[in-house]
């Protein structure tokens, strides 16, 4: 069995059941602190010129170095996750319904996740469409004002005083 030092002169064993020496392993196949859960650095991490000691790039902040590392907080990991996995259910259930009240011959039947944002992106997009047509209406209806008033403000013969004057 052969063993390999890090700068703070631990070992670590490599051997018949560690066929990828630490040097060529990927940031994947690399052993994990049980600590902090990040891939431990190896003597080529050490000896890299690139990455000299207190380098704090990403290829370094992403590797463990050592007794001093920070422990990982598994439960708050846990606590994004759930919060995550409640925020997708809540988005799935309000899609849902805006599905059930859209087809109301269906209300006992659920599509599918794909097919409900499929219909919701479809949905979206009717919305926009018919919002600016609104909006084109509108300027219209503003334009044909102005031009009425311009229209207006010609045949009288005198001028309007503007209220509050």
């Amino acid at each position: 069995m052969a063993f390999w030092k890090n700068e703070g002169g631990y070992t670590q064993p490599v051997g018949p059941a560690d066929p990828v020496p630490p040097s060529q392993r990927t940031m994947d196949a690399r052993e994990r602190c049980e600590r902090c859960d990040k891939p431990r650095a190896t003597q080529a991490d050490y000896d890299d010129p690139a990455h000299p000691p207190g380098c704090e790039c990403g290829h370094c902040a992403a590797m463990c170095w050592g007794d001093n590392c920070e422990p990982h907080d598994w439960r708050a990991e846990c606590l994004e996750l759930r919060a995550s996995a409640d925020l997708h259910s809540r988005m799935m259930e309000r899609a849902r319904v805006l599905w059930q009240a859209a087809h109301p011959g269906q209300a006992d039947r659920w599509p599918d996740g794909a097919k409900n944002v499929a219909w919701l992106v479809d949905e979206i997009e009717r919305w926009r469409s018919n919002a600016m047509a609104a909006a084109a209406g509108f300027e219209r209806l503003r334009e044909e004002t102005a031009r009425l008033r311009g229209s207006l403000a010609a045949m009288l013969p005198v001028d309007i005083p503007k209220e509050g004057s």
